[in-house]
């Protein structure tokens, strides 16, 4: 898929997703299909070879059964109805909560989303790391309060 580009607004997103969904749901059921067979691990044995995955990669293998990611760096002029346009894309969102500020308009910079799914926060997570929306890039975290 290579690297995304940078955004102007959610509707530049929501248009490139759409022409690359094809794209990142044949990797969603390849990376389901691992685990179903017991392949996707930090260490397995593939045909015949030996093959250790990157360290990021066994970070979002132990990450995958925590369903919230937590977004900072968000342009403050970014709606919840933009948000959920753009992290719908990656799943159904149970929840999304952006901290309104109270000294301005808009939101405090940073918002927290829960799928229904946690594969769908891992997804979401790898493809919107570094993301221009707007005017800042987002960094993506999984959420590890309670």
């Amino acid at each position: 898929m290579g690297a995304l580009p940078s955004f102007r607004s959610p509707i530049d997103f929501w248009t490139w997703t759409r022409s690359h969904r094809q794209s990142v749901n044949i990797l969603v059921l390849m990376l389901e299909l691992l685990v179903l067979l017991g392949k996707a691990s930090c260490s397995s044995e593939l045909s015949g070879l030996k093959a250790t995955a990157s360290s990021d990669a066994c970070k979002l293998a132990r990450s995958a059964t925590n369903p919230t990611i937590f977004v900072k760096n968000l342009d403050f002029e970014l709606t919840e109805k933009d948000l959920l346009c753009i992290f719908e894309q990656f799943g159904s969102v149970k929840k999304l909560s952006v901290p309104r500020s109270r000294t301005r308009t808009g939101n405090r910079g940073f918002a927290f989303v829960e799928y229904v799914d946690p594969r769908s926060a891992v997804l979401a997570q790898d493809n919107m790391q570094g993301v221009k929306i707007g005017r800042r890039i987002l960094i993506l975290e999984q959420f590890q309060g309670g």
